[in-house]
């Protein structure tokens, strides 16, 4: 991290950001900042994406945490999202890594894996390839601790719904209209079951 850090170009005359005097800062549509580095002894686990992170989410983590520092705690940070985890579990343990990281060294926690193995589970099932082989995989699947899991969740968030806070919305009137397939669909979906089978 060191090293990264270094590595990024800095214009002297321009302040940085302690520099600037934020005290709080608000990220609408933090999902976009879901891309951050984390380390891992599962290389083979599937659904995990890349643990190098990007340096848009770097970025945001430094001024995390330099507002955490000057808090004294998980303060100084406030994420909006409509989607707040949308691929995989990962993005909740960064979720946490962003907003309460004292609380995360509170419980020990220091890596995705320490996180991982208080609170989900990975299981391993057999899967056809693009070849048609079967082929072993793993993938976190499951919380496990989830009444624990769901009130440390509950620290950070406040979920939103029609039942706390009705919006009128327009009604919806959904037509349906089933066309049948041309004859070119049907010899192709034919052809894509022979190559499945």
């Amino acid at each position: 991290l060191k090293t990264k850090i270094e590595s990024i170009k800095r214009d002297d005359d321009l302040p940085d950001f302690r520099q600037m005097g934020f005290d709080h800062i608000f990220i609408d549509e933090s999902q976009q900042f879901k891309n951050l580095t984390y380390t891992t002894r599962h290389s083979n686990v599937s659904g995990l994406g890349n643990p190098e992170g990007s340096q848009r989410a770097t970025n945001l983590l430094l001024a995390a945490r330099s507002l955490q520092k000057r808090h004294n705690g998980d303060k100084g940070v406030t994420f909006l999202s409509g989607t707040t985890i949308s691929n995989s579990l990962v993005e909740l343990y960064l979720l946490f890594k962003y907003l309460r990281p004292a609380e995360l060294a509170r419980q020990g926690i220091t890596s995705f894996d320490g996180w991982s193995a208080v609170y989900a589970e990975k299981s391993s099932e057999f899967e056809f390839n693009v070849t048609g082989d079967i082929k072993k995989k793993e993938r976190f699947r499951q919380f496990i601790k989830v009444q624990e899991l769901s009130k440390f969740y509950r620290e950070i968030a406040h979920v939103v719904t029609d039942q706390n806070f009705p919006v009128d919305k327009p009604i919806v009137n959904n037509i349906t209209l089933t066309i049948p397939p041309t004859p070119a669909q049907e010899n192709y979906i034919k052809d894509l079951l022979k190559f499945v089978n």
